[in-house]
């Protein structure tokens, strides 16, 4: 993978050249349309390169790339970096994928995926800072990371029927359509720490209570946006979706102890770091045991998530 390494110099470059940002995408969504070929959804890496490298061997992406139809689509839903050991190189992986493959690999927006200071535990800005030849440069190339950080997007909708979010659906009363979302970055913020909750029999809740629009910052933090298998199917409904892909928690972890903790599954929640990979943090404490990605043909027309057919093992 050493030649698919970038540097944030070379990146920056390339956005400033561009000034359309089209190596990201522009208001918060991407959409991708029904077509020929299959789209793989990468869960939370947290500082595993090994398991990054491990996905795109696996999938083949690189052949497609280079040899084949260019038919592979391939999303990162966030948490590529803190806690685990090679935050960096994931980073100078996944920034190049993007700069050779715009058009193929998206990379979305998390709560990890952030300026210093907002989550816990929080390790990737000391080591940019640390990691080059003076302080003043590394507080710099962090600069530079956050501001691409800042491009990423945070909800990718396909015309197959899947929805891809990093932490589930917003508290924010929205119209009905896709592009009411667009640019409500408040929304954004509140789907990437949301969580599902078998025990919501309807709407949304934090800290037991429904959250409104216009609820204060607080009640907005991990694991205090609460959404029930009701208001996903709402939620889907008006962006003109049927399931959704996430990541944000280990799997075993999600509130109900499975990856679907719903009654029918149109909702999957993937953890791509873990055993088998000796870079995971998760998989030396033991927390995440199986460790997956999902994989879907764009000319599908999905109505549920098959575990046996959409859900691939990392290491097996």
């Amino acid at each position: 993978m050493e030649n698919y390494r970038a540097t944030i110099k070379e990146i920056n470059e390339e956005q400033e050249k561009t000034r359309n940002f089209e190596m990201f995408n522009d208001g918060g969504i991407v959409y991708i349309p029904k077509k020929t070929g299959a789209i793989t959804v990468v869960g939370d890496i947290h500082g595993d390169s090994l398991t990054v490298e491990q996905i795109i061997n696996k999938t083949g992406f690189i052949e497609n790339m280079e040899e084949g139809d260019r038919s592979q689509i391939l999303v990162f839903m966030g948490d590529y970096v803190d806690r685990g050991p090679a935050e960096k190189r994931v980073m100078e992986i996944l920034l190049e994928l993007k700069k050779r493959y715009p058009k193929n690999v998206f990379l979305m927006g998390a709560d990890h995926v952030t300026t210093e200071g907002k989550v816990n535990p929080q390790s990737f800005p000391q080591t940019i800072k640390s990691g080059y030849d003076t302080e003043e440069h590394g507080i710099k190339i962090f600069g530079k990371y956050v501001k691409i950080f800042g491009l990423m997007p945070s909800l990718v909708v396909c015309g197959n029927g899947l929805v891809i979010s990093h932490g589930g659906i917003c508290a924010e009363t929205i119209p009905q359509g896709l592009l009411s979302l667009r640019r409500n970055f408040r929304a954004f913020y509140q789907m990437q720490w949301a969580d599902p909750d078998p025990g919501l029999t309807q709407g949304i809740g934090g800290n037991g209570d429904r959250i409104e629009s216009g609820s204060d910052e607080e009640a907005l933090n991990a694991g205090l946006i609460l959404y029930s298998e009701e208001a996903l199917r709402s939620f889907l409904g008006k962006i003109g979706g049927k399931v959704m892909i996430r990541g944000h928690q280990v799997s075993s972890e999600v509130r109900g102890g499975k990856p679907n903790s719903f009654s029918t599954n149109i909702l999957w929640t993937i953890h791509s770091t873990g055993k088998g990979s000796s870079e995971s943090y998760y998989g030396k404490m033991g927390r995440e045991k199986d460790p997956c990605f999902a994989q879907f043909g764009m000319d599908e027309s999905i109505t549920e998530i098959d575990p046996n057919k959409h859900i691939k093992k990392v290491w097996l």
